[in-house]
């Protein structure tokens, strides 16, 4: 693969926002295991992975399914002689079990169901499909708009941002503000679970939840905020401004009373017990010339990527907190076009590239028990 493109592929992953493998420390035990918190996963834009795979909307606007067993890419559509025609303005109701929607569509897996969330300016509709029957349903209609840089699900809710539009008093331009949405997604109610975008005047959320705990970090005005909120009494248990978010920089949760930051000097990332105030260093800058790239982490394994400024190039890790063990996986991520690393499911994402390594044209899936030759 092309080293600028996927330079460039981990620098979109970071703004968004993720094998021949050497163990430093001690050797991984036997008894090595995957995170087993099923109910929990996080997708992002236009993929999703599973347990066994991943779904993904591609660029012929059709959904695809990669199995990880195979690495077979299919139109995931159970008519033997379906066109796979998508939907467009000319053609908006396609037969195509695959097909998506003509407005603006995000996916997401979440137990045995895709979901599907597709909005216009004011309002947004969420459906989900059964992926045994291929059958579709509406799960509820909301009267705003929804931009998805994550989802989040746990157990029977899914969490991302609202974006609410109105009018300003010139009829001409619209106001925007930014929330935190939780859907029931049995009754399809919801409710704004922050109220941060009128406090602040945020437009970017990152997030992710752990047991009725919302850690979210918030950005507008060229500024940083970041709060934990139980989501049973919507109360605030912590926050950071500013100036004291530069110092632990979210980066996932750990679990819901701490969660894995970065320095923003880049010398350092670990975890941190918001309750305690303690802070376990998983690692810290050696060479001078060396930078911490990338990091995201969740119950217990922390992904991350080293740059070095002298040689222009990258190194790729991952940290096993039960075996206590740091993976090296710099030459898999190389030769595989490594993009992206799902820890909730155990799955590295890689792109395909046409012949001339330009053009992407497709994606595979990698379990991370493979990859790290473990199974």
């Amino acid at each position: 693969m092309n080293k600028f493109l996927r330079t460039v592929a981990k620098i979109f992953m970071l703004v968004t926002l993720t094998l021949l493998v050497t163990a430093c420390g001690k050797e991984a035990d036997n008894d090595y295991k995957i995170i087993d918190k099923v109910n929990h996963s996080r997708s992002l834009l236009y993929m999703s992975c599973t347990e066994e795979g991943l779904f993904y909307m591609a660029n012929d606007q059709l959904l695809h399914y990669v199995t990880v067993s195979t690495g077979e890419d299919m139109i995931y559509c159970f008519d033997p002689i379906c066109k796979h025609e998508p939907v467009s303005s000319d053609n908006p109701d396609s037969s195509c079990m695959a097909a998506g929607y003509v407005d603006k569509t995000r996916i997401a897996y979440h137990n045995s169901f895709v979901y599907f969330f597709v909005s216009d300016l004011f309002k947004h509709k969420i459906y989900k499909m059964d992926i045994s029957s291929g059958v579709r349903e509406l799960v509820t209609e909301l009267p705003f708009d929804c931009e998805i840089n994550c989802i989040v699900f746990e157990e029977d809710y899914v969490y991302y941002t609202a974006v609410i539009r109105e009018e300003e008093e010139d009829g001409i331009n619209l106001k925007r503000t930014y929330d935190m949405v939780e859907v029931n997604l049995k009754d399809g109610k919801y409710r704004m679970i922050t109220k941060l975008g009128e406090k602040i005047g945020c437009n970017n959320f990152l997030f992710d939840v752990f047991e009725q705990t919302l850690f979210v970090r918030t950005s507008g005005n060229y500024e940083y905020h970041f709060y934990v909120i139980d989501l049973e009494s919507l109360d605030i248990k912590y926050e950071l401004n500013n100036e004291e978010y530069k110092q632990r920089s979210f980066h996932g949760v750990y679990d819901c009373e701490s969660y894995y930051y970065a320095a923003n000097d880049g010398k350092e990332f670990g975890i941190y017990n918001i309750t305690t105030g303690a802070t376990n260093v998983l690692w810290e800058k050696g060479l001078e010339r060396e930078s911490l790239s990338i990091c995201y982490g969740a119950g217990g394994k922390m992904y991350y990527s080293l740059y070095n400024s002298e040689t222009k190039t990258i190194k790729d890790f991952l940290y096993d907190e039960a075996n206590d063990t740091t993976w090296d996986l710099t030459q898999k991520c190389e030769e595989l076009g490594i993009f992206f690393y799902d820890v909730y499911r155990g799955m590295f994402i890689r792109h395909l590239y046409d012949e001339s390594g330009e053009d992407i044209i497709g994606k595979s899936v990698v379990s991370e028990a493979s990859i790290l030759g473990v199974q």
